[in-house]
């Protein structure tokens, strides 16, 4: 596959659960949410708008954002902020698995991730 558009998470699958990351795939940008916990233990959502740099590989600054309730009336969109807090890099090695590299407060990791598979046998778009 050449979009990588689904849920992630660590590789081999099941082998760590809590986390995830959503890609939404078009052209030679991906948007995506990483839902994880703080180096305090709670939860915490980042975003990041990851640039393709090169074959299979895709980099951006990450952002944490607060804000008002989404049903907060009425909304107020200068109330919302985002702030950088580290850098993603998302590279594939095939349709259903890749490396997910970041630095988040000065915390840097690597993880293989693999495709949430709903229903085997995964992704077999071309």
């Amino acid at each position: 596959a050449t979009n990588y558009q689904d849920l992630w998470w660590n590789a081999p699958a099941d082998s760590e659960s809590g986390w995830g990351i959503n890609l939404t795939h078009q052209g030679d940008i991906i948007f995506a949410t990483w839902f994880t916990y703080g180096l305090d233990g709670k939860p915490m959502w980042l975003s990041v708008t990851a640039s393709r740099t090169a074959t299979r590989t895709y980099t951006g600054t990450f952002y944490r954002t607060n804000g008002p309730a989404f049903n907060a009336v009425p909304f107020d969109p200068h109330q919302v902020t985002a702030t950088p807090v580290g850098t993603a890099t998302l590279t594939f090695a095939s349709g259903n698995a890749g490396t997910f590299a970041y630095t988040v407060d000065g915390v840097q990791q690597t993880k293989s991730i693999t495709r949430q598979i709903f229903r085997a046998p995964g992704t077999v778009c071309q």
